[in-house]
């Protein structure tokens, strides 16, 4: 009886273990296949990893372009805007054709025959050039036409009121001097002269006397000159333009 009972243990024993193996078989093969699918999962991911980085890379590169075409595209604008500027001003200095009395100046300054800078501005008639030119048209002509140039370095603008001009220049070769007439039109005649200083000078003021330039006559119109500063040897040519119309 008792070897029948240890041979049905024996046999329970063995029927637990192979029960066991087959229990750790099967948990194991779901293990392994556990693992292989987290496996290719995550060798998907590092796909996407690579391929997110790829993306950003390209992203990164885009905006660099971007960047750069927006910084070429605002120097354009920049530059662009300038020379709007610069319209701006030679429209807003330009002679309007309803003014029937304009009177304009070209400044311009050269060192060794080069040109290094010019100034252009429309001029004011002072209340003696109005004046003036009355006499000259309606009352009694005094036979002195308006040529004879004069120049300053005060920085002060013109006013009608003027009679002269303000520390007028007297040295270096740059005091009054009788410029050259010439017609340009019907209407239209130019005064011009050109300086060559014989030492340093700045100039920032002229004016358009009537008179022999012997310091004579009336202050008919005076100009602004954007700042020249000449040494010996510069040449500064006037061209002074009266337009009727």
């Amino acid at each position: 009886m008792k070897n029948k009972h240890v041979a049905a243990l024996t046999v329970l024993t063995l029927l637990t273990v192979a029960v066991m193996s087959g229990f750790q078989y099967v948990n194991t093969q779901s293990v392994l296949e556990n693992q292989m699918i987290i496996g290719g999962a995550l060798d998907r991911q590092a796909v996407d990893v690579a391929s997110l980085l790829e993306a950003i890379d390209g992203q990164t590169e885009a905006i660099r372009l971007l960047t750069d075409a927006n910084l070429e595209v605002a120097s354009e604008l920049d530059a662009y805007t300038k020379y709007l500027l610069y319209l701006a001003g030679q429209i807003l200095e330009t002679p309007d054709t309803d003014v029937k009395f304009d009177l304009h100046l070209k400044a311009e300054h050269r060192r060794d025959g080069v040109l290094i800078g010019v100034s252009e501005h429309a001029g004011t008639l002072t209340t003696g050039g109005k004046n003036w030119i009355e006499d000259q048209l309606g009352d009694s002509p005094n036979g002195t036409a308006a040529h004879n140039m004069r120049l300053s370095n005060s920085a002060i603008a013109p006013a009608a009121a003027w009679t002269g001009l303000p520390a007028e220049i007297v040295a270096n070769n740059m005091s009054m001097a009788d410029g050259a007439y010439a017609s340009t039109g019907d209407g239209v005649w130019t005064i011009t002269y050109t300086y060559t200083a014989s030492g340093a000078q700045s100039v920032q003021l002229f004016g358009m006397h009537s008179g022999d330039g012997a310091g004579n006559g009336t202050l008919v119109w005076a100009d602004q000159i954007s700042s020249a500063s000449l040494i010996a040897g510069d040449t500064l040519t006037l061209t002074a333009t009266t337009t009727v119309s």
